[in-house]
């Protein structure tokens, strides 16, 4: 979902950003306008806005993902594999949960600021591999940057989600839709 990688220099963070917001609000448009849109890269963080969603990591990652090295190791997701620190046990021997936990408490250590920011559980924190560093440590998101780039974004997503909501209300009625029927499958599961 996020595209913004938290180790690209400020002016390309800038630069994208801006270039993101004129996007949203051309998707905006046209949903508004009744065309048909085929993709949404901000779809997610609507749906969390619309359902209440709550999730600090944009992905799979440590939750339910896991990538196997070829030789056999557990990571986090594909883009950990090989990284000395972050095998989390193999297929020979199970998974290891000390170390998944200590994996999942790093991160949430490294980036304290997440957990006061109104924007955690739509921003999502963007890609974990990005503030990784070496033996299962994490380094904090750049709040001038990243963080508050981010948060702009998250504020363009509320308007578009408000507007939307009060314009095309048929919208969200979809994503209820197949909210429902997901619910629905769990429970036959």
């Amino acid at each position: 979902e996020n595209l913004i990688q938290s180790d690209q220099s400020p002016e390309k963070i800038i630069a994208f950003s801006e270039s993101m917001r004129n996007y949203m609000r051309q998707i905006e448009q046209k949903i508004l306008n009744g065309e048909r849109v085929d993709y949404i890269p901000f779809l997610t963080a609507l749906q969390k806005i619309h359902t209440g969603g709550k999730s600090m990591i944009s992905c799979g990652v440590m939750k339910g993902t896991t990538a196997v090295g070829v030789n056999g190791d557990f990571y986090p997701c594909h883009r950990f594999v090989g990284m000395p620190g972050y095998e989390y046990g193999n297929v020979f021997d199970g998974i290891n949960q000390i170390k998944q936990k200590t994996i999942c408490d790093n991160l949430d250590n490294a980036n304290t600021n997440c957990n006061r920011c109104f924007a955690r559980y739509i921003c999502s924190r963007g890609c974990i591999r990005d503030v990784a560093t070496s033996d299962t440590g994490f380094k904090e998101y750049d709040e001038a940057t990243f963080c508050t780039t981010m948060r702009e974004l998250v504020v363009e997503y509320l308007a578009i989600y408000a507007n939307l909501k009060l314009a095309k209300p048929e919208v969200f009625a979809q994503i209820d839709k197949k909210l429902q029927e997901v619910n629905i499958i769990e429970q036959d599961v």
